[in-house]
This record gives structure tokens, sequence and C-alpha cells, in this order.
């Protein structure tokens, strides 16, 4: 499970924040109190999010007003408070599945960000970035902060760290990462940004978080809480989960930080939602370290590769493809590709992108395609050769899965600064 850690923790460490607003119900047995310093309360606070309002602005969470100043709460109103601010984050963070685009405007993005003819490189839009539109309720930093002093204490909303609690993991004996806390909005010019440029990556899944108060003595008390991560749609028990530690000074929190716990390492890194039969068995991706991977429907994960990442004998075979080379790309290098489970008919495409004004989103759509293979079963791996990629993406993978579904991934270079080199970006909703 190690392995699989290793591969997510280069992403997370860059990207830390995501879309929205969810809410949390406070609705827990009143037997349910809190213990004094030194007790032990367990509970599991489901998550049951708000609505966003008729303007399209976050929801409110579905907290209770809090007792005076110096009572104690009870361990379901923290553990509300808890879920409730943990699934802002994930909703202002562009990987999880509720991120919100309508409320984004990504079309000002500088996909070159070497050419400072085109933006700054400091600039916001040059760093992956894009603009947090009026209809998000939030126009300026302060807008953020007033909203979020629902869940921190004025002192640390008036810090201006505007990021979800940090979280450390273990790397190697003696040596840890933060993988969440880094900030991910930007005030530049009277304009709000917001990161959108993160790869898939494991997120808390708050509604398993359980909670146990560890220490109380009247306003103030800490809080443990447990949640499994997920990635996209694949859950379970064999999922790492991170350790948070909470303190709150009447009600709100004043301090926090987690620690990121490895699954057990005879377990599979993802567990599909179901127990449908996929053809072609599964493959460990993730034992040579991937650089970063992305979902094929709901059970399967391609893992892309730097070839100096690789091992020779790893993979049971190797395919080779040249990538072509167009006027005005830069050649980046070479992408392998692995899958979890068998696919086919895989292809690389080359595409023409568009804009949907309507949509507000990108289009795209294949101008050529070239086989690489009829089937590609696990263990065997795709390298694409001397890819060169433009201002925007222009080719792809475009595959079918087990279920026999198509789908299409864009190559595209990674902006981040971790080094990953390449990155697949999902667009078959996009394909015109």
């Amino acid at each position: 499970m190690k392995k699989f850690l290793t591969q997510t923790c280069g992403v997370l460490f860059l990207l830390a924040l995501t879309t929205g607003l969810a809410a949390c119900t406070n609705e827990q047995n009143n037997t349910n109190q809190s213990g004094q310093s030194g007790g032990a309360i367990d509970i599991a606070v489901p998550n049951q999010p708000g609505q966003p309002g008729d303007a399209g602005q976050p929801g409110a969470p579905d907290i209770e007003p809090p007792p005076a100043a110096g009572e104690s709460r009870t361990l379901a109103e923290l553990g509300a408070t808890i879920v409730a601010v943990g699934e802002f984050w994930n909703r202002w963070y562009a990987s999880h599945p509720s991120f919100d685009w309508a409320h984004i405007d990504n079309s000002r993005s500088n996909w070159q960000p070497f050419d400072e003819a085109i933006l700054p490189g400091h600039h916001p839009l040059s760093r992956g970035f894009a603009v947090v539109l009026p209809s998000s309720g939030f126009t300026r930093l302060d807008d953020v902060g007033e909203y979020l002093l629902q869940f921190y204490t004025s002192a640390w909303v008036d810090s201006g760290v505007f990021a979800e609690p940090p979280v450390a993991m273990q790397i190697h004996e003696g040596y840890d990462v933060t993988i969440f806390g880094l900030r991910g909005f930007e005030e530049y010019d009277g304009e709000l940004f917001v990161f959108v440029q993160p790869e898939m990556s494991a997120r808390p899944d708050w509604a398993t978080a359980t909670h146990r108060i560890i220490e109380q003595n009247g306003g103030r008390a800490v809080v443990e809480t447990v949640v499994t991560t997920a990635i996209s749609v694949f859950v379970g028990d064999d999922m790492p989960t991170i350790t948070y530690r909470f303190t709150f000074e009447n009600g709100k929190i004043s301090d926090a930080h987690g620690r990121w716990n490895e699954a057990a390492e005879s377990q599979s890194p993802a567990s599909p939602r179901d127990d449908i039969d996929i053809p072609g068995g599964g493959f460990d991706t993730t034992a040579i370290r991937p650089r970063t991977y992305a979902p094929v429907g709901e059970h399967t994960l391609l893992h892309i590769y730097r070839p100096e990442d690789s091992v020779p004998g790893y993979f049971d075979a190797m395919l080779y493809m040249p990538h072509p080379t167009r006027p005005g790309d830069n050649v980046v290098g070479d992408m392998i590709i692995a899958a979890s489970r068998q696919i086919s008919d895989v292809s690389l495409i080359l595409l023409e992108h568009g804009w949907n004004a309507s949509a507000n989103a990108d289009t795209f759509t294949v101008t050529e395609s070239f086989l690489i293979a009829q089937t590609l079963p696990p263990g065997e791996a795709i390298q694409i050769q001397n890819i060169s990629v433009g201002g925007s993406p222009r080719s792809g993978i475009s595959l079918t899965d087990g279920l026999g579904e198509r789908h299409y991934f864009a190559i595209h270079y990674d902006t981040s600064g971790w080094g990953a080199g390449l990155m697949l970006l999902v667009i078959t909703e996009q394909m015109g």
C-alpha cells in the first residue's frame, strides 16, 4: 500500500482546495454528550449536504447556533462543524466530483506559462488558476474569510491562511511531507482566483467520518476525527485514512492538522463500488511508482509513468507509438501508460480544441486516429514517444473499457511544478 501512497503524494502535495459547499446535518442522538478532559466518546456524523441557494451561492451548513462562550459543546455539534467545513474544502478542490464549474471561468487561462508575452509567469492565470465568478457568492478573499467564520475562530480567519488543515505523510523513515494544506484561493488585480489544475487524487470521504473527544475543558475541546479517502468513484476499506486533530475554542476551529495512514500492504490500492465482473482481472500498476493516473469508468485506472521511473522487465510487453510532431508544438518527452484491467481499441488521437460559449466549457473533436492495440491486457504497457504539446491539448488517447464503454483522454503538460511532466485529462463528456 505504501507504493500506492507514494504515487499520490506529489499531486496532493501541491494541490489543496476545491469547489463549492456541502453542509452536514446536526441530527445526532441527544445522549451523545461531550466528555471531560481525558475522556473519549465515539460518534459517526453522516454527510448530508445542503443545497445551493436560488442565486447559485453555496448552501449554508445545517448547524445550530453555538452555545454561549465558555460552555461545552456536544460531540455531535463539533463533528457537524468538522464535516461541513471538510465538504467546503472538497467542493473547492478541482479533482473532487462535486467541483462546480458553473461558478468558474477558465477561458482566460494561459496554457503557455513559459511565454510571458501572453501573461507574466507570476500571474494566477499562468499558474493553473481560474477566475471565480460572482455567482459563487465570493468576489474577494474577504468574502471567503467571512464565510469561513462559521467554522473557524476570528484569529484563524484574520491570519489570511485560507487552506484546509495540513496533512502530513511519511515518505521514508523519518521523512514527512505535507500533502494537503496549501492555499488554493488568490486575489489579484481585484479578481478572485482558485486553483483548477490538479490531477485525480485521493480526497477525504466525509460520509465516513467518525469523531471522539479526547480533551474538553469548558469552551475548549480537542476532537480526533478519522475519515476514509476516496478517488473519484473508488472507495473501500482498503483505501488510506486520515486521522485529524481539531482544536476548538467556543465551538470554532482554532487549530487542525492531520496524518495520512497507510492501508494494509496486502490490499489493493482501490476497490470499485460494486462487484461487476470485468474481463482481464487486475494488475498492480502502482508497484513501480506511477506519476499520476486517470479513471476509466468505475472499475479501471490508467497509470502514467515517466520512462525513467520504469523498471526493465516489469511489464510483460511494451508497445511503442511515435507521436506526430506539428509546427509550433514543444516536444516534452515520452509517456508510459498501463491499465489496472484489460482495455481494448486503444488509439492515439489528434484533437481540435474548441469552446462551447453556452456551456462555458472546452470541446474537442478527433481529427486523426492511430490504432495502437486491439487489446491491452493487465501487465502490458504502451510507450508514446516524443510527445509534443501546444498551448491547449492537441492529442490524446481513446479506448474501450471492459464494459464496452468508450473513453477519451487529452494528453497535456503538467504545470503543477511537481515534475510529473505529462498527464491525462478526462475529456469524454467534452467530445464533439
